[in-house]
This record gives C-alpha cells, sequence and structure tokens, in this order.
C-alpha cells in the first residue's frame, strides 16, 4: 500500500561539496556549507515553503536514477569566484606563450576581498546592498576610487558569466548591475595620483647602476616608447630589418592585440646600435632581452632606493616620451608611436601619423 508522506525532509551533508542539502520531491536543493548559519535559515525558508501534501506517494522501483546535481542550485560566492578565476585563466591568455596575462592576475587579486568576506554565502543572496557596503569599508581602509570600481565591474563580470552558465539566478546578476560607479568628488574614495614622466636626470643615473641588460631596455624603451612588455618579449623574427635607415619590430602580441590592431614599432640608428649585438647573439627562443617585466620592475626599484631618488616605474619611461614626441611632433604622431588603444582614432590618423613617425625615428632614434 503506498505511504503517505508525513515526515519533515532532512537536513544532510552533501559529501562531495562539503554543502548542505534537503531533498523534496526527489529535487535536490543545496543550502549552502554544512553547519553554517546561513544554511540553516536556507533550510527553514525550504521547509516553511512546502505546500501541506497527504496524496499518496508510489513506492520506489528498482534502482533510483542518479542525477548531476544543477549548478544554479545552492553555489557559494567562492565557488563562482574560483570557477570565473579559472575561466579566466583559461580565457585571458597570451596566445603565443599560453601563460595568463596581466588582467587573469588582476581579476584573481580584485575577487580575493569579495571571496574573503562573502565565500560563504550562497551566490544569490549577494545583492547590491551588500556590495556597496563591501565597496565603501574598502574606501575607508584607504582603496583609490579606481580600486573600488575596478572591483565592483570584475565582480559584476563574474557573476554575468556565472548567470550565462546557469550557476546563478539572472537576477542575480542584473542586480549587480545597478550598483552606479562612484564618481569624482562625490565619494570618500581617494583618488589615484597621475602617473608623471620620469626625468631624464633620474633614468640616466639609474641606466648607470643596473646591469647592461636593464640598461639597455630601459634605454630602448626611452627611443621609442614601447611598453616594458613588448621590449622583454622582443624577438629577432619580429624585427623587420629590410630598411637600412629605420628598421619596424611588429610584435605578435602586445596590449590591444585582441581589439585586432597592428603594433608598429620604428627603430632608428640609436637603438639598432643597442639591438645589433643582441641580434647576433639572442637568447631563448629568439629573445633579444632575457628578462620578465617582473625583474625589470624589481631592478628598477632597487636601483632608485639605492641613490636615493623617488622611485619609478619602467612604464613611466614611455610616459616621458610621449611628452617629448607630443612637444617636438604633435599628438597625433604620438598616438601612432604609442600605439593609441582607440581603434577609431587609429585609423584616421594611421596613414599619415606613419610619415611622422619615421621621420622622429631618424631624427630622434
Amino acid at each position: 500500500m503506498p505511504r503517505l508522506v508525513r515526515q519533515v525532509p532532512k537536513y544532510c551533508l552533501h559529501k562531495g561539496s562539503g554543502q548542505a542539502t534537503v531533498t523534496i520531491d526527489k529535487r535536490r536543493i543545496y543550502l549552502g556549507k554544512h553547519g553554517s548559519v546561513e544554511s540553516h535559515q536556507r533550510y527553514g525558508e525550504v521547509i516553511a515553503g512546502i505546500p501541506a501534501r497527504a496524496e499518496p506517494v508510489p513506492p520506489k522501483r528498482g534502482r533510483p536514477r542518479r542525477t548531476e546535481p544543477t549548478p544554479a542550485a545552492g553555489l557559494l560566492v567562492g565557488q563562482v569566484i574560483a570557477r570565473f578565476t579559472k575561466h579566466a585563466n583559461t580565457y585571458y591568455r597570451n596566445p603565443t606563450t599560453g601563460k595568463p596575462t596581466g588582467e587573469a592576475q588582476n581579476i584573481a587579486w580584485i575577487l580575493r576581498s569579495i571571496a574573503e568576506r562573502f565565500g560563504e554565502l550562497p551566490a544569490d543572496h549577494l545583492g547590491p546592498k551588500r556590495v556597496k557596503d563591501h565597496r565603501d569599508q574598502m574606501a575607508a581602509k584607504g582603496a583609490t576610487r579606481y580600486v573600488c570600481n575596478k572591483t565592483v565591474a570584475i565582480l559584476r563580470r563574474c557573476f554575468t558569466w556565472a548567470a550565462s552558465e546557469e550557476m546563478v539566478k539572472p537576477e542575480t546578476a542584473m542586480g549587480l548591475r545597478l550598483i552606479p560607479a562612484l564618481r569624482r568628488g562625490r565619494s570618500p574614495a581617494k583618488e589615484c595620483e597621475p602617473v608623471r614622466p620620469v626625468s631624464d636626470e633620474h633614468l640616466e643615473q639609474v641606466i648607470g647602476v643596473v646591469s647592461p641588460l636593464v640598461g639597455d631596455v630601459l634605454r630602448v624603451m626611452a627611443l621609442t616608447g614601447a611598453r616594458p612588455g613588448e621590449i622583454c618579449s622582443m624577438t629577432v623574427q619580429e624585427v623587420d630589418r629590410s630598411a637600412a635607415d629605420v628598421w619596424i619590430y611588429r610584435p605578435d602580441t602586445h596590449k590591444c592585440a585582441w581589439r585586432g590592431t597592428a603594433r608598429s614599432i620604428p627603430l632608428g640608428e640609436r637603438v639598432q646600435v643597442i639591438l645589433r649585438p643582441r641580434i647576433l647573439k639572442p637568447g631563448r627562443k629568439g629573445r633579444l632581452f632575457d628578462i620578465t617585466t617582473d625583474a625589470l620592475n624589481r631592478s628598477v626599484h632597487r636601483a632608485c632606493v639605492r641613490l636615493g631618488i623617488p622611485v619609478f616605474r619602467p612604464n613611466m619611461v614611455r610616459h616621458a616620451f610621449a611628452t617629448r614626441v607630443r612637444e617636438r611632433f604633435g599628438l597625433e604622431a604620438a598616438q601612432v608611436l604609442l600605439g593609441h588603444s582607440e581603434i577609431a582614432t587609429t585609423q584616421i590618423y594611421a596613414e599619415r601619423d606613419d610619415r611622422k613617425a619615421l621621420e622622429f625615428a631618424r631624427a630622434f632614434g
């Protein structure tokens, strides 16, 4: 004879995920971390929502069919962040080296504070109010307005991706889109200090005390305005030496390569003098400067501390180059030489500015 359902569904542990579960109508519902206050609250809400029922339930026949748990049912914030971070390490990847880019590292670093505070909270319970409170606490602890806005933007990207994978409800991702960005002068968060160009005097002092490898990298950056990563990854195959007066360096990968834009860096005579010995005897995989950007940053930092001068980053050499080019050849030439990230601006001025860039390389490089 069929039995009547009279017992309250039990609060159980799912050993595979460590979450609390309750089974209703053969459907497993995930409640959050087993033993947590949130999971018991969620259990009470689920039990309270069960309608009264006294109709007979047919007995089980044979072995019950095992089904895969629904991803959207009860994932925690920490689990969503872990899955998105894993996705970012695959999506934001250098096509040449196969290694995660700086964007993947930024995502992991930015979302760390969210995971530390809300890691055990059910993902669908993370609403705009909680995120805004967390952002305000970040600002109170000294985080800049840029970091606060960047944190919310990456969290929004994380939950949008999770909603597309049916890990969270679409309403959860849409709720995070309601959070407005902090505006300058209208929030307690402090502003970032603008990046200033390094002075020629300080640059020459650092070049005088660092290794010849680091010194050559800084000299090439000062003469071309290239990014540190572009110089550190330069290979023999990427340098077009068909023209004697000006070589052209076309990096396979660069910051804006994902936009579909090409990058061309003219190398004048002064740069060629630095590169010739390294072209004759390149390093691993044909690299002219066998050093990473992290090692370059550390070397420059140690040199500045040793000399007792203001610490600058190698990227500030690029700002100094941009200042000189703009003063001498105008803004349009600087946009091309620096590899402007705006596609529309680059397309408008590309042909005309390429001539100015070659003129600059002949005269200055």
